[in-house]
């Protein structure tokens, strides 16, 4: 799960407060927006979550009905109003999700998240074999012989 948290203007609100919590479980995580605004809790279990985000001079924002599938990223972004702390905007809107209509599954590495991988040789190959709906041609990966 990640997303943005930005002003009525548009303007992206750094150091923000985002806590995550999942009542099911009653596990709760917290992690702070950077400087883009930009926040992420990865590899959160599937259920429904609730996200609240509070910073100071803006009116705290939740959202109870974050569903998160499995293979199927969640984007919260959050517009936080100008306020007290103690007012608090309630959204309504679930998480918005990617490839809604069909069961494509597709994502973007950057380098560095593919050197991070527990993966020995960072090899784009092995990653790919690796990712749901690949089939292994009973090939070897790195010659083209075939066992």
């Amino acid at each position: 799960m990640d997303g943005t948290v930005t002003d009525q203007q548009g303007a992206v609100v750094p150091g923000a407060l985002v806590v995550v919590s999942q009542p099911a479980t009653g596990q709760t995580f917290r992690v702070t927006a950077d400087e883009k605004g930009y926040w992420a809790l990865p590899s959160l279990q599937t259920g429904t979550y609730k996200v609240a985000i509070t910073h100071p001079g803006f009116k705290a924002a939740t959202n109870a009905n974050v569903v998160i599938d499995a293979g199927v990223p969640a984007t919260v972004n959050i517009t936080l109003e100008l306020g007290a702390t103690t007012d608090t905007v309630e959204v309504t809107a679930g998480a918005v999700m990617v490839q809604t209509d069909n069961a494509t599954v597709s994502s973007t590495l950057q380098g560095r998240q593919i050197n991070d991988l527990p993966f020995t040789s960072h090899n784009a190959t092995e990653l790919i074999a690796s990712q749901p709906g690949t089939q292994n041609s009973d090939c070897l990966l790195y010659t083209s012989r075939c066992v």
